[in-house]
């Protein structure tokens, strides 16, 4: 799912997100990534840079121009940017983080990159001034920064996988010029944007071997053998993990005894080794009464559903056609992103422009039509 909220003040650094809270630096390696066409064109490739990203968070733009308002006692004032978070079903970061199937953090890191690319086209705005209304206009075609942050575990150290996609306050219009960016196109598009790397996500996964299960009114992605019990007990709150420790009978041996002291060690800002933490998630699987030996048999046993499965691909055409139905039980007029939504939360083996281009096909044969604003009316 993917979650929006304004960057903290308190939050000026890539530090905290390169840290990731929890890990040493012996298990060290970089997980962040410049995205975004404005990046691209500005030369800002590979790892995150912390100066250059505190420069951009700290309003100074890429063209010379000081996006912070500066006030009469000379206070800098400035929304430094968003944090888009992108978590990965739990089944998934059970797969890629507890049985090590590294194929699945890559799938994870494509559809984080391909939904910036929908979130730049429909999400980053900026106010304009036109001269002839003497106001400012709300407009897009706009290019943006990205400083894009992978981590793999919880508060409470459990295996989440999750990226935090630092949009930076500024956008770089057709003009060339950086402009800071308004925010209401990034919340109204949110449940397109999470329906948009669920559905990306899904197919990736797919693709890899894994029989992969979309459930709920959200398309919530489960992979096929994970129990529900394991994702369940590894989504624990800190509170749950202070109670296992207080009702063990054998402290000295049980999981949440390793898990306690991990995450004892983790609030007292301690490097954790990934091993020990691996280890920690495995014997919480055994005291499940699970076999983690049996998840294993899953990721292994991609390779051969790839050999012989036969899949039934999914119609785009019937996918928009059940969107169009379940829009036109309440109103007659809806947009292209919400027709869009409810089909990407249905989609586990399709690429999203299969979806507009079958939305194209009905407005050429009329059975949609195009008002303003792309709104469709039946």
């Amino acid at each position: 799912m993917i979650s929006i909220a304004h960057l903290s003040a308190g939050v000026v650094s890539s530090k905290y997100y390169h840290e990731d809270g929890y890990y040493s630096e012996a298990d060290g390696q970089d997980k962040s990534s410049w995205q975004g066409s404005a990046a691209k064109e500005e030369g800002l490739i590979g790892p995150v840079n912390d100066d250059k990203f505190q420069e951009l968070l700290h309003g100074h733009a890429p063209d010379g121009r000081d996006l912070a308002r500066v006030l009469p006692d000379g206070t800098r004032q400035r929304r430094m940017g968003y944090d888009l978070t992108f978590s990965a079903p739990k089944d998934i970061s059970i797969m890629a983080l507890v049985i090590g199937d590294k194929r699945l953090l890559e799938a994870h890191d494509k559809a984080v990159a391909t939904t910036l690319e929908l979130v730049e086209k429909s999400g980053i705005k900026v106010r304009v001034y036109d001269p002839e209304t003497k106001d400012k206009a709300i407009v897009g075609d706009q290019k943006a920064i990205f400083a894009v942050f992978r981590h793999d575990t919880s508060r409470e150290l459990d295996p989440q996988l999750h990226s935090h996609a630092i949009a930076v306050n500024m956008a770089k219009g057709p003009d060339d010029k950086y402009r800071a960016i308004t925010n209401e196109a990034l919340y109204t598009n949110r449940k397109l944007f999470d329906a948009h790397y669920k559905a990306t996500l899904a197919k990736h996964v797919h693709e890899l071997g894994y029989t992969v299960r979309r459930e709920g009114k959200h398309g919530d992605i489960h992979i096929e053998g994970v129990h529900d019990e394991i994702s369940k007990g590894m989504s624990k709150r800190r509170e749950q993990i202070k109670e296992a420790l207080a009702n063990s009978t054998d402290p000295n041996k049980s999981a949440a005894a390793e898990r306690a002291a991990l995450f004892t060690r983790a609030n007292k800002a301690e490097g954790i080794d990934r091993a020990d933490l691996v280890k920690s998630w495995v014997a919480e699987i055994k005291d499940m009464g699970h076999d983690p030996v049996a998840l294993g048999d899953i990721m292994r046993g991609t390779r051969t559903n790839l050999e012989t499965r036969r899949d039934m691909p999914q119609s785009p055409h019937a996918l928009i056609n059940s969107a169009v139905r379940h829009h036109s039980e309440n109103e007659s007029l809806y947009s292209e992103e919400k027709l869009l939504e409810y089909a990407l939360n249905k989609a586990t083996n399709i690429d999203v422009k299969d979806l507009t281009d079958a939305i194209d096909d009905k407005v050429k044969r009329g059975d949609l039509h195009r008002g303003e604003c792309l709104i469709f009316c039946v």
